[in-house]
């Protein structure tokens, strides 16, 4: 007579038969007349071969003496075959068989725009400027300080392409805003033509020669004016999310000098630097760039008269399209204006820049 309950014998077997083929593998679900949703090995099917704990789990066969009649008498009753199921499918069992989680892969700290623009940094900057014509050369920027207006913008043009041979102007200027006629203290205009010679694109190391213009474009005893032959050398990286460009100058050869412009030189030396960090802090937007510009003093000596230019670009979070930035110059030491390069002076001001 079948015993009292759920776990009646013809329904032990058949769950003792299920939970055996589960843990020999090959489980197929079958419906059958009351017990719908129970795993069955197809007929002929091999049995697989366990791993893991499951090996440690004797399955209920005549060789440990468990059997269909003898388990309903057992101190577990009914309840063995839901345990051993229970005890198979546990999370602490699956973990032990389960394949080691796969290494974690690091998210880059740039995105797709960084990476544009620190390419065309170093395509304008070092290479040939890719298929681009016309493009910018130097900063470009309006700033505002406690006494005027400063403004300058830049481009250069290339001459012949697909190779090195360039144009460039600059025009810089100091307005005084704050009087009555905003006059123009000064208005430097400095052209130049240049051969560029690009190096690899990886660790970029490009050479330039050409000659450079300078003058304010006044007369008699306000007039300057300077044209010198140069070298300029640069080399850019990329460490991690920053980008690095180093770019110095060297005139080599002074060709002409105004009447009132001989003793530049004592001031304003024949080499100048400029260092530049980009992305500063890893942020994937690439918000936060530096430089730091030196031009050296009289024999070539640093920080004998001379100059020093620190900025810092900042660019609006969400507006990495947006391509001005918000700008902060300090200037300190003699040549701000040609006009007045045995003059020094020291200027905070702040606006906007346009560039890369």
């Amino acid at each position: 007579m079948e015993k009292a309950g759920f776990f009646t014998n013809k329904k032990m077997q058949v769950l003792l038969g299920a939970w055996t083929n589960f843990l020999s593998g090959g489980v197929e679900h079958r419906s059958t007349p009351g017990m719908r949703g129970i795993p069955f090995r197809k007929a002929g099917r091999p049995r697989k071969k366990m791993s893991g704990l499951l090996r440690l789990i004797p399955r209920p066969n005549a060789k440990f003496g468990l059997k269909p009649s003898s388990l309903n008498n057992s101190p577990f009753g009914s309840a063995f075959p839901v345990v051993a199921l229970l005890l198979v499918r546990s999370p602490v069992v699956a973990a032990l068989n389960s394949e080691p989680p796969p290494e974690t892969v690091a998210v880059p700290t740039t995105n797709a725009e960084t990476d544009r623009r620190l390419s065309l940094v170093y395509d304008r900057s070092l290479g040939l400027g890719g298929d681009e014509v016309f493009s910018l050369h130097k900063l470009n920027y309006a700033l505002i300080g406690g006494n005027d207006l400063k403004l300058q913008y830049s481009f250069k043009l290339k001459v012949v392409r697909d190779a090195g041979l360039f144009v460039a102007y600059t025009n810089y200027m100091v307005w005084k805003i704050y009087e009555e006629s905003i006059p123009v203290k000064d208005n430097n205009f400095n052209p130049e033509m240049f051969c560029l010679f690009a190096g690899k694109k990886e660790g970029v190391n490009t050479f330039d020669a050409g000659c450079v213009h300078l003058s304010n474009g006044a007369t008699d005893a306000d007039s300057r004016s300077l044209d010198r032959l140069f070298f300029r050398f640069a080399k850019g990286a990329t460490l991690g999310p920053r980008g690095y460009l180093v770019s110095s100058n060297i005139y080599f050869w002074t060709l002409a000098q105004g009447e009132y412009t001989r003793t530049y030189e004592d001031f304003l030396g024949w080499w100048d630097t400029s260092f530049w960090v980009y992305n500063i802090f890893g942020q994937k937007d690439g918000r936060v760039n530096a430089h730091v510009d030196i031009t050296t003093g009289k024999n070539g000596v640093p920080f004998n008269h001379g100059n020093l230019i620190a900025g810092v670009h900042w660019r609006l979070p969400g507006r990495a399209r947006f391509n001005p930035t918000l700008y902060a110059q300090y200037f300190t030491g003699y040549g701000e204006l040609i006009r007045f390069y045995s003059t020094t002076n020291t200027d905070l001001r702040a606006g906007i820049s346009f560039y890369y």
